[in-house]
């Protein structure tokens, strides 16, 4: 299996913080989650979120679903967020562990 998205220990696995990592770009992606196990090397989800802006997607929602099953698949989040914001357009999806 190929890593997008390096990762490294959580440092305090008790607490529910939110980690937000936001691509100054245009659009402006915002990916904020509360980590379980893993977290996202910074520098290494902000160059997968740029290699997803670098595909063409026929809606925001395609590409915000496909970086949400990957997020998932390599940090396994207890909490999830994507956003997306262009030219007036806001679409957030959301998503969590079962019970979280």
């Amino acid at each position: 299996m190929v890593t997008l998205i390096n990762t490294y220990s959580n440092p305090d696995i008790r607490k529910n913080w939110i980690i937000s990592i936001e691509l100054d770009s245009v659009p402006v992606i915002l990916l904020r989650y509360i980590p379980d196990r893993l977290v996202a090397d910074h520098e290494s989800a902000k160059k997968y979120l740029n290699s997803q802006l670098a595909i063409e997607w026929p809606t925001p929602e395609e590409m915000l679903f496909k970086v949400i099953e990957d997020v998932q698949n390599e940090l396994v989040p207890k909490w999830l967020e994507v956003q997306y914001n262009h030219q007036g357009i806001v679409v957030k999806i959301e998503d969590k562990q079962p019970g979280s």
